[in-house]
């Protein structure tokens, strides 16, 4: 089939149109013609994806993308060195120590948070449960203050209670309690880690066909990335140290050695401090 195009728009399709017609012509034989893809997850920061962000998403026909965590200042950065005219929204994280003071904000600490979000040029927020998790009660005060808002609200599934595994999942959708809510990456919940992944699956599409509130998407990638920065020792991100762990990487001190096996050398990771 031909395709005609007016205006960014498709105006027509039909086997032979006359090429007379057209101000350009391209021969896409043997290629896929689809519209501009939304990305709903993306990383384009210097804290996660880095300047060669724009140029992955054009050439993979993204045309709109949702940064997932920021910081906004930084993204907006990036878009203006290295952008290639995408449509880029942002969205700040949430996390301990950082943008608030401890593991249990309360409503006015969180409502500030959200208001300078917004004021830098962010649409809502991120909660970085996974990672750098929130009690379950400040994680349902942050998801209720971005809907009193009407901000986007965004959340890596765990909490101090939950991990970031179906449980965390299941938890996720429970906190919500109604309210819109972005959980990332659903296939990081379903790895068989609480029961077998098929049935952590089913549970996770169940739980989204009965709460329509929730959004989600996933990465084609087999494992997510995580960041590798350590504190005494210990990955910083739980969401590293689940990583290492299912690796094969035990949990006893001192905190690196490399033994030797028939196999060969082998990294073991160990916390300093349980």
């Amino acid at each position: 089939m031909d395709l005609a195009v007016r205006g960014g728009q498709i105006v027509e399709v039909a086997p032979d149109l006359d090429p007379a017609q057209a101000k350009e012509l391209f021969d896409t034989t043997g290629l896929h013609v689809v519209p501009g893809i939304v990305d709903l997850h993306v990383h384009a920061s210097t804290w996660l994806g880095g300047r060669f962000a724009h140029k992955m998403l054009a050439r993979a026909g993204v045309t709109t993308a949702l940064d997932m965590s920021g910081p906004v200042d930084s993204v907006l950065d990036i878009a203006r060195d290295y952008g290639v005219g995408l449509n880029i929204a942002c969205i700040n994280y949430v996390r301990p120590g950082h943008t608030v003071a401890d593991e249990d904000p309360g409503e006015s600490e969180l409502q500030n948070l959200l208001e300078k979000c917004l004021a830098q040029g962010a649409i809502g927020f991120k909660l970085l449960g996974g990672h750098y998790p929130l009690t379950p009660d400040a994680t349902a005060r942050a998801i209720a203050v971005a809907n009193r808002y009407k901000a986007y609200i965004a959340f890596h599934a765990g909490s101090k209670k939950n991990g970031s595994n179906i449980d965390g999942f299941l938890e996720a959708v429970a906190l919500a309690q109604g309210h819109s809510l972005h959980i990332a990456h659903v296939n990081s919940y379903c790895r068989g880690l609480i029961r077998p992944y098929m049935a952590e699956a089913e549970e996770a599409v169940a739980a989204l066909m009965e709460n329509p509130n929730i959004r989600t998407e996933s990465y084609l990638s087999p494992m997510n990335g995580t960041s590798a920065k350590c504190s005494g020792g210990v990955p910083e991100s739980l969401v590293t140290q689940k990583c290492l762990l299912s690796g094969a990487f035990d949990r006893a001190k001192p905190a690196w050695r490399r033994p030797s096996s028939p196999a060969g050398p082998r990294s073991t990771w160990r916390p300093a401090a349980e």
